[in-house]
């Protein structure tokens, strides 16, 4: 009988004995009788001399780390012991040899054997002992990624990058009151490794003028900190603060594997995981990051996994001695544009809808032909295979604490693909739902703690167990997806950052206490930074996002899907500084009313354009309609932004980038290895103009002009551009471009730079522009001239394709 326990009800179940029932297998092989009971029963059980008996715990309710067996050989009893570990001991009787027993599992079956053989004693410990590893392997990478491409589409889907967390600088004071190093602010970390990179320029430039490296003390001065550095490195902050710092590093990911005769020892360190969406006009384009430690507390990875595996002699049962995961606090966002290219990469294609569906039904027929022949032993065998369990000595999965963001707007689904299916399933079932109730934004679900301790589970059992424990915390906190509605200003996430706002305030004060009068200072100034930013910001922010869903609701009116993606693309542009999101949000403003009333004109004629009289009537619709949208979403757009960086600046929130800019991947559809300079170009290609010109040229190549990135030249396979860096928003602005057919010859590259010749009308002469065409140039300054002869013979190739190539220069004879 096996009576289990839970928060609702009590599950009695009665089933024929099979091995590992019982709770243990006493086995007396001595010359004594022994006596046992569980701790707290009265009645003793005896067991003979070279005999062997079944034990259960008479007392079946206790929690299992209340459940002790004691056992004697005289009247005086032993240590009480805990049958569910493994364990082993000596017992000394007056006059006789000394009584060895040992705590094990055999298969499914918990043994203890007494014995005063020491040579069986030592054979059935021999696994219980802390072994030397006989190999071990460590590995340590400092950083992989993962690219998922769709290439019927020919878009990169996501990006999963493992990575170095870099840089962490450590520090403590002078005086060693405190031995343990703690880590340095943001701001001291910046300075500090400002001022390493300084002194590893000065060592290198030393040894070169010496000809050895220097021993010698180096002092860097970095703003209001100095530094010290000795031959070895980083040694003490002497300014503002003194402090002994240290720099260390971590690899993105380190795994080291032990083996010895009876355990695998398995360890797992990820200290940085990054999920980016690099699809163009997704509402988040990182999907999960982790969330930056608090600066008091210490360092740690944000995945870390342990796991040890006993391999006991004569048994076929894997026993985990040892099964623990660590996963830091991480926000996670999703958006309808993510979803659906997911789920347009595993989709079946439509086009071959049927065929799929044959197959699938043809191989349910054979399938359940299968199992109708199969035999009876043959059935029984397969029942067996199958509940092969493992013993789990200590498994604990630690609690897991996620901010959850979802967005289903912003996605739309590719035309020409025929994974479109699914995709718009769940596009009709958001619009019915409404986009104000599908917006939610930083919610936080904490889920409890997994502990499971001696027990045995199939692998079916084990995955039955941590689904249910998840989908039971997830259901007791379905109120705070409520709370967390955009549509309601996030009112959890707005008292969330009160509380914790407040807490600082006096929190951060009482821990400098304890460390010092200016540590006491700094943690005032910390504990009142963190209670404004909590409180003003978490009201601006919780503003900001109600009117972010209504200017979301506006621009869906507009029912213009491409002028939605357009709209979502400039919001994730915004930069993350105060100027540049102040700026944006006054171009959202501007832009809001520019198209509202051009789209009046435009939109009719581009609808007669591919539609007809048909088309020329939608597109007066729309055009009416953005006519009223357009300017509201701006208004709304620039309002919603502005309160955004408000609330950014306050609570000191930085903007989490792209480990990497999305793939460039070229009209040809061949997926080529990463290339940076690719990916830039394409990247800022895409943003011309809010991409009116990648629906017509395809990107090429582009040439950086100086150092300081100010202006670029761009090649596509029409044109070529000359890109000029915004002051504030640090946009690319359209400066000149050019068709090659607008080229008379080919460009050239001298001493001044790269000389493009165009050919134009000669509007300034009287009906000059109607018979007669100017030639005029355009030169930009190349600071390198081996990249502009690069740049250059790439235009030529061009220009030779639509024009011919040149005709050969002639010489006089």
């Amino acid at each position: 009988m096996c009576i289990s326990v839970s928060e609702s009800n009590v599950t009695c179940s009665l089933s024929l004995y099979r091995p590992g029932t019982a709770t243990a297998l006493l086995i007396n092989d001595t010359r004594f009788s022994l006596t046992y009971k569980q701790v707290g029963d009265e009645m003793e059980h005896l067991i003979a001399p070279q005999c062997q008996q079944l034990f259960t715990w008479p007392h079946p309710a206790l929690p299992i780390k209340e459940r002790n067996f004691v056992w004697s050989v005289t009247k005086e009893e032993n240590k009480p012991l805990d049958l569910n570990r493994d364990d082993a001991g000596i017992c000394y009787v007056d006059g006789s040899p000394p009584i060895f027993w040992v705590a094990f599992l055999d298969g499914v079956q918990r043994v203890l054997l007494f014995t005063d053989r020491q040579i069986v004693a030592i054979q059935c410990s021999r696994s219980l002992e802390n072994e030397i590893s006989n190999i071990e392997i460590n590995l340590s990478l400092d950083a992989i990624g993962l690219s998922l491409v769709h290439n019927t589409i020919k878009r990169e889907v996501l990006y999963i990058g493992i990575v170095s967390p870099g840089p962490i600088w450590m520090g403590r004071k002078t005086d060693r009151t405190t031995k343990k190093l703690k880590p340095m602010t943001g701001a001291e970390s910046a300075a500090l490794e400002s001022a390493y990179q300084q002194h590893l320029i000065v060592r290198e430039r030393d040894s070169r003028i010496s000809g050895k490296a220097t021993n010698s003390s180096i002092v860097i001065q970095e703003g209001e900190y100095e530094i010290s550095f000795d031959s070895t490195g980083p040694a003490l902050m002497t300014k503002p603060r003194p402090r002994e710092i240290q720099r260390t590093h971590q690899p993105g990911l380190w795994c080291r594997v032990r083996r010895s005769d009876h355990h695998n020892q398995f360890h797992l360190k990820m200290h940085r995981i990054q999920l980016d969406n690099p699809i163009m006009g997704s509402r988040y384009p990182v999907v999960m990051y982790p969330v930056p430690l608090p600066s008091t507390a210490d360092y740690k990875p944000f995945i870390e996994v342990s796991v040890v595996l006993r391999s006991a002699e004569n048994s076929a049962v894997t026993q985990y001695k040892l099964l623990t995961t660590l996963i830091q606090e991480f926000e996670f966002r999703l958006d309808q544009a993510f979803l659906n290219g997911i789920i347009g990469m595993f989709s079946a294609d439509v086009t071959n809808s049927f065929q799929e569906r044959t197959k699938m039904l043809e191989r349910f027929r054979s399938g359940d032909l299968a199992e109708v022949n199969r035999n009876l032993v043959e059935t029984v065998a397969k029942g067996q295979g199958e509940e092969g369990q493992a013993y789990y000595e200590r498994l604990m999965l630690q609690p897991i604490k996620i901010h959850l963001s979802f967005s289903l707007t912003g996605g739309h689904v590719e035309k020409k693909s025929g994974f479109q299916m699914p995709a718009e399933f769940i596009t009709l079932f958001i619009k019915s739902i409404g986009v104000s109730v599908t917006e939610a934004n930083d919610v936080i679900l904490k889920l409890g703690t997994f502990e499971r301790d001696y027990q045995f589970y199939t692998q079916a059992q084990l995955v039955a167990q941590v689904q249910g424990h998840y989908v039971s915390q997830v259901m007791k906190q379905l109120y705070v997806l409520v709370f967390g509605l955009d549509i309601l200003g996030n009112p959890f996430g707005l008292l969330r950052g009160v509380t914790d706002g407040v807490k600082d305030l006096f929190y951060e004060p009482y821990l400098g206490a304890v460390e010092g009068p200016d540590e006491f200072m700094a943690g005032m100034s910390t504990g009142l930074k963190n209670f404004v930013g909590g409180t003003l910001g978490g009201t601006m922010g919780a503003v900001g996002r109600v009117t972010g869903t209504l200017g979301r609701a506006m621009a869906a009116l507009s029912f213009d899907q491409e002028f939605q993606e357009r709209r979502q693309a400039e919001l994730n542009r915004n930069t993350g500084d105060f100027a540049g999101g102040m700026a944006s949000s006054g171009r959202h403003l501007v832009s809001g009313f520019v198209e509202g009333v051009t789209g009046v004109v435009r939109r009719p004629m581009e609808g007669a354009k591919e539609e007809g009289l048909e088309g020329f009537v939608k597109g007066l619709g729309k055009g009416l309609l953005g006519f009223v949208a357009r300017p509201t979403t701006g208004i709304i757009d620039f309002a919603s932004g502005s309160l955004n960086t408000i609330g950014r600046a306050v609570k000191g929130d930085t903007t989490v980038q792209w480990l990497r800019m999305p793939r460039f991947i070229p009209s040809d559809g061949i997926i080529r290895p990463y290339n940076v300079h690719q990916a830039e170009g394409g990247l800022i290609f895409k943003h011309l103009k809010n991409g009116e010109y990648a629906k017509t040229d395809e990107y090429i190549s582009h040439l950086i002009t100086s150092r300081d990135r100010r202006y670029i030249l761009m090649l596509t396979h029409k044109r070529v551009f000359c890109l000029e860096k915004g002051d504030v928003i640090h946009d690319w602005n359209i400066d000149w471009n050019f068709t090659i057919d607008q080229m008379p010859q080919p460009p050239k590259l001298d001493d001044k730079g790269l000389c493009v010749y165009v050919t134009d009308d000669d509007s300034g002469k009287p009906l000059g522009g109607l018979f007669s065409r100017t030639k005029k140039s355009k030169r930009v300054f190349i600071e390198d001239r081996d990249s502009g002869k690069w740049f250059c013979n790439k235009v030529q190739a061009l220009w030779n394709i639509a024009h011919g190539p040149p005709p050969p220069s002639s010489t006089k004879s």
